[in-house]
């Protein structure tokens, strides 16, 4: 009766964990493309909003602040958030959008006629410049028929674009003003300074980095090079992965793996080839194995976690493992509940990580279909795409 009682309570609680996570997830909407226009679903592929654009670009999905889309429409662009809220009006006429290379939510390089500006709650530097960057301070850059002048945090341009170099005063007197100072220099080498309004903050206090992997390993491959020694007078050769405590051996144009620590065989010496795939799974490290010609996955331990059926399988952008059969592409995904999108794609990508809580990140990819068209995929295996 216990049993069942504990039974039914773990059966609520994942019921109620599953409608608060419904609820919440309600947030998170990915471009869903229908036939040639794009709009927004939830991750289950529910229409929230219907389609209207040219094309939806995301820009950031993420719960906790707030998503952007860019959006293309009639040849214009513009940028929404998840409720179709326009961040950037399409009356601005941009012909695009970017994220800043900081990555800054918020912040946007905006394009027309080849030049580029910059908008932040509003157009904050207007698209008139050959190029610009964000400096210190929260000031920005920019660069006009090759001279530098610079916007403040404010959005004021404080030094018109006349100037060879900016940089900022390492005086202890200009200190002592309360404001941030910045030191231009003209094209016969004179300085000029211009007092800007003080926002620095210092870095935070960074922790010493861990030691080197590499010394780790050193001490690891001490602790196992008696017992590799020994499998070289057995096999025929000997592949060392000694951190992780196994050896590849070979005899008789055949692989198995070795474990270091129980000294004994984890496998069959019966593959074509193993070798590293480079990534873990649940901290596990991965090595892809060849069988009667077809590619599998196995850890660590031995154990196989993906079976050898696919023609090849490799490490593609971001750590995505690629699985390939007869020309089509797929995903092995790891530290996920779902366990591999299916080979059926020209490509398939990573394209996002969305932090759905504390615990789970949803991974989006990007996927060219057989037909050309390009659409996301979730790794629930859903296709945000219908004709």
């Amino acid at each position: 009766m216990k049993k069942h009682i504990q039974y039914l309570t773990v059966l609520m609680f994942l019921i109620n964990y599953s409608a608060i996570y419904s609820q919440k997830n309600e947030k998170i909407l990915i471009p869903f493309l229908v036939k040639d226009k794009w709009g927004l679903s939830d991750t289950l592929g529910n229409i929230k909003i219907k389609e209207f654009a040219e094309k939806i670009t995301p820009f950031f999905i993420n719960e906790e602040s707030k998503s952007r889309y860019k959006v293309t429409e009639n040849g214009i662009n513009y940028l929404i958030d998840e409720s179709n809220s326009k961040i950037i009006p399409k009356k601005n006429g941009y012909d695009d959008i970017e994220v800043n290379s900081k990555q800054i939510v918020d912040i946007y390089y905006v394009y027309k006629n080849n030049k580029i500006g910059v908008f932040h709650n509003k157009e904050v530097v207007p698209p008139i410049y050959d190029r610009l960057y964000l400096t210190s301070n929260e000031s920005i850059i920019v660069y006009k028929n090759y001279k530098r002048g610079l916007y403040n945090s404010e959005g004021k341009l404080i030094i018109p674009p006349y100037y060879n170099f900016i940089q900022t005063s390492t005086s202890d007197e200009d200190f002592k003003e309360k404001k941030y100072v910045w030191i231009a220099t003209d094209s016969i080498n004179i300085e000029h300074k211009f007092y800007d309004i003080s926002i620095y903050k210092k870095e935070k206090f960074e922790t010493p980095p861990p030691p080197p992997l590499a010394e780790i390993i050193n001490i690891t491959e001490h602790k196992y090079t008696p017992k590799i020694n020994d499998l070289k007078k057995e096999y025929e050769k000997v592949d060392e992965f000694s951190y992780y405590g196994l050896a590849i051996v070979h005899k008789d144009n055949k692989v198995g793996m070795y474990g270091l620590e129980s000294k004994q065989l984890l496998t069959k010496i019966e593959y074509d080839e193993i070798s590293d795939l480079g990534i873990n799974n649940k901290n596990k490290k991965l090595f892809v194995f060849k069988k009667q010609g077809y590619y599998g996955i196995i850890n660590q331990d031995g154990k196989i976690v993906l079976e050898s059926k696919y023609n090849n399988i490799f490490e593609g952008y971001w750590g995505t493992i690629i699985i390939e059969r007869e020309n089509r592409k797929g995903v092995f995904l790891t530290d996920s509940i779902y366990p591999v999108i299916e080979p059926k794609y020209k490509n398939i990508e990573k394209f996002y990580e969305i932090p759905v809580n504390k615990y789970w990140i949803f991974v989006l990819y990007k996927a060219e279909l057989l037909n050309g068209k390009s659409i996301f995929v979730g790794e629930n295996g859903i296709e945000y795409y219908s004709e």
